[in-house]
């Protein structure tokens, strides 16, 4: 019944009128809005292991993660600069020495975007034309 349909509010109407609300029509509202939460969840839960599961945590970071190709190169015995821990597949960095060829990569980039920072992980390398991924 077109009667019925709700007006189109924003956030700030939205929260205009809940404060008009009395406390127990507040508590029916949010019980409301945590059902629907549940409901939301236990569908989204269900369509998952109908699909073949939910990604793991892994798999999901790799689709949220960016992939950021950093070109560098060393000459003679110039410093990398990185400090890593090794984390199965790939490798974290933990540190950036200052002035070293990460850092320095990380000074010239337009976009904070693309520098390197602590907590990226490395997931290939590439030298002299063979890639490395363990």
């Amino acid at each position: 019944d077109s009667d019925m349909a709700l007006p189109a509010m924003d956030a700030k109407e939205i929260i205009e009128h809940f404060n008009r609300l009395d406390n127990e029509e507040k508590v029916m509202v949010l019980g409301a809005v945590v059902c629907a939460t549940v409901l939301v969840v236990y569908i989204a839960r269900s369509l998952g292991s109908i699909c073949g599961g939910l990604p793991s945590e892994e798999d999901a970071l790799k689709q949220a993660m960016p992939v950021l190709s950093v070109h560098l190169s060393r000459f003679g015995n110039e410093k990398l600069g990185l400090c890593l821990r090794s984390e199965g597949s790939y490798a974290t960095i933990t540190g950036i020495g200052d002035g070293d060829l990460v850092d320095n990569w990380n000074q010239i980039q337009t976009y904070p975007e693309q520098q390197l920072r602590n907590g990226d992980r490395i997931i290939a390398v590439t030298s002299g034309g063979k890639t490395c991924r363990d």
